[in-house]
């Protein structure tokens, strides 16, 4: 349990060492400005109640990506500890999410025999 009582919380009982903050904003603003070039698949689970990465970016880059395979899996209820609240519910997506892209690339290239 975290210091503000989630099981399983990030809670990690310290103040951010201000270099690690400084590299979650300067990766939110690189994001911020290159979100229009992620254009292969992706698959993004997100609380939309999250208080520490709120959603709305992440439902904007689902919306605004030119990439022509992306998801979105609002997953409410689980804060900001997806893995550990709900690890079956983010496998049981993700597994055939995967395993769909794979197949498609492993065919990509073959010829046919027949």
């Amino acid at each position: 349990m975290d210091r503000w009582g989630y099981p399983g919380g990030i809670g990690w009982n310290r103040n951010m060492r201000f270099a690690t903050g400084l590299g979650l904003l300067d990766f939110t603003l690189q994001l911020e400005r290159t979100h229009m070039d992620v254009a292969f698949p992706f698959i993004i689970f997100h609380d939309p109640a999250d208080q520490i990465v709120m959603y709305d970016p992440s439902e904007r880059l689902a919306n605004e990506s030119p990439s022509s395979d992306r998801t979105l899996v609002p997953l409410p209820g689980v804060c900001h500890d997806i893995m550990s609240a709900e690890p079956m519910a983010v496998a049981e997506r993700v597994i055939p999410w995967l395993l769909s892209r794979a197949a498609k690339t492993s065919d990509v290239g073959r010829t046919s025999t027949i």
